[in-house]
């Protein structure tokens, strides 16, 4: 969870459930036995190891975000980690114990260039921290969140989950086994069309490629690449290159359109249909 999830008594539900969790700090909390807090002590562990990692731009946000501009950059995070006691927040829920044991993997960027705010991931977890490859497996699972959130985007966005407006539980169950495996696809899609560009596609059918050759307004190649997919499944949606690249709900309406057309496709020509799957 990112910093939204910060609360100390769903640190101590986690640990009553035994569930295993990696939480983004956002307070700097008080610790039992020392008189500085949690950012000032674990500043003081010994680096394990360190990345280099590629950091997006970011544009400036709305008034009052949190999340500030900065530049595309090569930045490198050194990490550590420290076992710590948290002390009870003041405004706990009753039965909370009055301290919690976890460990801080802590993320932060070393020479950041002058103007840009540097990397600082404080990351509380009960996942082991014995080993440097321990440590590594807590970053990388705070660094899959960015994928989860793009696939919620791609579930309630895309495939517009929410005004489905289910009112019962068996309903929604329903909506999510049909709605899942498409926004995983939606997602594959989006991913591949930016990491491997090039690439050939193989998110799709071979009789899906068919219709969207035949039926869409962009052309693609014999052996179509995950761009060339990615924008021809665009424009099925009414995507227009001059508005960026394409969004959720565009893309979440063409993959719509795809489905409507091979389910007619496999109703007329089934029976003779010469593409194989």
């Amino acid at each position: 969870m990112d910093r939204e999830g910060d609360n100390y008594d769903l640190y101590s539900e986690l640990e009553a459930r035994a569930a295993r969790y990696v939480i983004r700090l956002s307070t700097n909390r008080k610790l039992v036995g020392e008189h500085e807090k949690l950012k000032q002590v674990v500043g003081r562990a010994e680096c394990l190891f360190r990345r280099e990692v590629w950091i997006n731009p970011r544009a400036p946000g709305r008034p009052h975000d949190y999340h500030a501009a900065r530049n595309a950059r090569e930045a490198t995070l050194a990490v550590s980690a420290m076992a710590v006691e948290l002390s009870r927040s003041s405004n706990f829920a009753p039965g909370s114990p009055p301290s919690l044991k976890v460990n801080i993997v802590t993320v932060t960027e070393r020479d950041c260039p002058k103007g840009d705010e540097p990397i600082a991931w404080y990351l509380v977890t009960n996942e082991p921290i014995a080993t440097a490859q321990e440590v590594a497996a807590v970053v990388d699972a705070y660094r899959a969140r960015w994928v989860v959130e793009e696939f919620f985007k791609a579930l309630k966005t895309g495939c517009q989950i929410e005004k489905r407006q289910m009112e019962s539980y068996e309903a929604l169950r329903v909506a999510l086994a049909i709605f899942l495996p498409i926004a995983v696809r939606l997602l594959a899609l989006r991913d591949d069309a930016r990491s491997e560009p090039e690439a050939p596609c193989v998110e799709l059918s071979a009789r899906q490629l068919h219709l969207l050759r035949t039926c869409g307004s962009r052309p693609m190649s014999a052996t179509p690449s995950n761009h060339e997919v990615y924008m021809a499944l665009a424009a099925l949606g009414g995507h227009l290159r001059s508005n960026g690249p394409p969004g959720w709900i565009v893309l979440g309406r063409a993959y719509e359109k795809l489905l409507i057309l091979e389910r007619g496709w496999v109703a007329a020509v089934a029976p003779r249909d010469p593409i194989d799957d």
